[in-house]
């Protein structure tokens, strides 16, 4: 996998929005940093106003190519969906309560998507990626409330089987394209 090496001067650029103008035209942007040989962050809007409130000049990117971005995408979407499937099938003999341990393993999974997909979404408005990133985010918090604080073996699974799993269906098309 290799990155591309970007420099983007910030005087030129007047808010957060030309900024991700100006890097959306790189796909796509992996880690920034306001230094070169500081350590970088992950590209996502929160990390992009911590570091631009800092008032840098440059802005240091390193890229991957679009395809390497949605195959890698594609593989946690894949992976993510095998996690909710495995613990979908877990709830059908054990109690929510029980699966602590797989729930939290599949919420880390579904992090480490989300955050890619808000990248991708931050530079690719036009997708709809970052819409549906959203609506994973809150589908994600009702699992967990319902696996966590309710209990409730039938919500967990209807909750992946109806709502996440169709989420993630939807996911897996976009990044076959």
């Amino acid at each position: 996998m290799e990155l591309l090496k970007h420099t983007i001067p910030l005087q030129e650029q007047e808010d957060i929005a030309g900024v991700i103008r100006a890097l959306s035209g790189l796909k796509n942007v992996v880690i920034i940093s306001d230094s070169e040989g500081i350590k970088p962050f992950l590209f996502c809007e929160d990390n992009l106003r911590d570091l631009l409130s800092r008032s840098p000049n440059m802005l240091f990117v390193e890229a991957l190519a679009l395809g390497e971005y949605k195959k890698m995408t594609r593989e946690k979407v894949d992976q993510v969906t095998r996690a909710a499937l495995s613990l979908r099938a877990a709830l059908r003999t054990r109690y929510a309560s029980e699966l602590a341990t797989g729930v939290r393993e599949f919420a880390v999974l579904a992090d480490q998507l989300l955050l890619m997909l808000s990248c991708y979404g931050l530079q690719n408005a036009g997708s709809g990626v970052g819409t549906k990133a959203a609506e994973l985010q809150k589908l994600l918090a009702a699992l967990a409330s319902s696996c966590f604080e309710q209990e409730d073996n039938v919500r967990c699974m209807d909750g992946l089987q109806y709502e996440i799993l169709p989420g993630l269906k939807i996911l897996l098309k976009v990044f076959r394209k």
